[in-house]
């Protein structure tokens, strides 16, 4: 469980002074993400935001996310370039070709298909890279 390889990361994995975190998950682990998750993330849960989706499918999570940038005028292109260190991670290859369908670059893809560990591993490889 993603939460649960959080728990041997021993640290905040977001930079401090990075950018607003969305995260958001599939079918029922929507459920885990709960505060006493979310706080593993960030010590400033103003700028972590859940989304939870309402088609629990990779189209659906991309689908939604586009929803809430054009609800603010952007799009995929735009908050890229916004936030040129922002990081899209999936859960597989799988998850990935469907979010790149879409038109969404993915940074990140677990190769540990078993767990969130892998997710969780890389995701702090990644923000080791970027110096966070």
């Amino acid at each position: 469980m993603f939460s649960e390889a959080l728990n041997n990361v021993g640290k905040y994995p977001l930079c401090p002074n990075g950018e607003p975190f969305i995260v958001s998950a599939l079918g029922n682990d929507s459920l885990l993400l709960d505060e006493s998750f979310v706080v593993k993330l960030f010590e400033n849960l103003e700028m972590i935001q859940v989304l939870v989706l309402l088609v629990a499918t990779p189209s659906g999570l991309v689908g939604e996310l586009g929803l809430e940038f054009e609800r603010f005028g952007l799009d995929w292109e735009m908050v890229r370039k916004r936030c040129p260190t922002m990081v899209v991670a999936a859960h597989g290859s799988v998850t990935a070709s469907g979010v790149e369908q879409l038109g969404v670059g993915v940074d990140v893809v677990s190769s540990r298909f078993d767990s969130f560990v892998g997710v969780v591993d890389s995701l702090a490889y990644k923000w080791e890279t970027l110096g966070c």
